[in-house]
């Protein structure tokens, strides 16, 4: 997922940038099971809205649910292949 700022409809820089992995079913659709997995793991990975802490006992399942999601769901690039989206997106030759 990619966030431009763009006039005319030209992209003129890239304020956020994210890498996700999309699950897919036999006929090329997004796996509606994936998706609704990913969507319950982000819940789970919201802070508690209005909970009472305690100062003895630490809650780590939103940072546990934090990172299986990102684990799952997220992927990492190379310097090569941000380049390349970088060089897609602007139309310029890569570095």
């Amino acid at each position: 997922m990619v966030v431009l700022e763009v006039v005319g409809r030209r992209p003129i820089s890239m304020i956020h940038i994210d890498y996700y992995m999309l699950a897919f079913d036999d006929e090329g659709r997004i796996d509606p099971a994936e998706l609704e997995k990913e969507a319950r793991l982000a819940v789970e990975a919201l802070p508690p809205i209005d909970e009472e802490k305690s100062e003895r006992v630490i809650d780590a399942r939103t940072h546990f649910a934090k990172r299986r999601y990102e684990h799952e769901f997220k992927w990492t690039p190379t310097p090569e292949i941000q380049a390349a989206i970088v060089s897609e997106i602007f139309n310029k030759e890569p570095a």
